[in-house]
């Protein structure tokens, strides 16, 4: 298990590596690409065996793959070790829950969002398991949301170096500010996005988290 530099989380835990998508911003192939490593979805036993740690947690436990490339079978591992410990909250990511065929429990999983092209696809549909969105990086506007409600949602810049990088507008992040407020649903701001939010004596930043369950 390893701490991380992730706002929201307090380890990642990565017993599958690798994507299929081909996301520009992804930073898990580019740091897979930085150290020659293979970025295909693949299984990694000495990253399942590590053990969790002794205080509730928040576990990320995919940050360097997308859910919906993991085999039946690496889901049934990782659950049977997740399940003795309800003590820690599991967050699991994923770009495509429709092709999720079997979700680890217990988890949560987060919808992957960088535009509102991405949120209608769940709106007006099913909810396909999703319980917190992800919204980082945010490339634009959201300006339309599911009629269920979400446990939690984050929110995040993109990072690195880009060409075409995109920071997000203040209003689009007041935006989504306001319907958290309205709906008194936990949001979690990354750091890189305090560049974006003038004046936190009005607007404090936020920073909360989902309760465990």
């Amino acid at each position: 298990m390893n701490r991380t530099k992730i706002d929201w989380a307090d380890f990642t835990w990565n017993p599958v590596v690798g994507c299929t998508g081909a996301c520009l911003y992804c930073y898990a192939r580019k740091m897979a690409h930085r150290f020659h490593r293979d970025f295909t979805p693949h299984w990694v036993e000495n990253a399942f065996e590590r053990p969790f740690p002794r205080k509730p947690s928040r576990i990320f436990v995919n940050s360097m793959s997308d859910l919906a490339d993991w085999r039946p079978e690496w889901a049934e591992r990782v659950q049977a070790k997740m399940a003795p410990h309800p003590e820690h909250l599991f967050l699991f990511l994923t770009k495509r829950p429709w092709a999720c065929d079997k979700v680890p429990c217990p988890s949560m999983l987060g919808y992957s969002v960088t535009k509102q092209a991405d949120l209608d696809r769940l709106i007006g549909g099913r909810r396909w398991g999703v319980e917190f969105l992800s919204i980082e990086p945010l490339l634009a506007p959201i300006t339309a949301w599911p009629a269920w409600l979400p446990r939690w949602i984050i929110v995040g810049a993109e990072t690195g170096n880009r060409k075409e990088r995109v920071m997000p507008d203040y209003y689009w992040l007041k935006d989504i500010y306001d319907f958290s407020v309205r709906t008194r649903i936990p949001l979690f701001f990354k750091e890189s996005l305090r560049p974006c939010w003038p004046g936190e004596n009005r607007f404090p930043f936020p920073q909360k988290y989902p309760l465990f369950q």
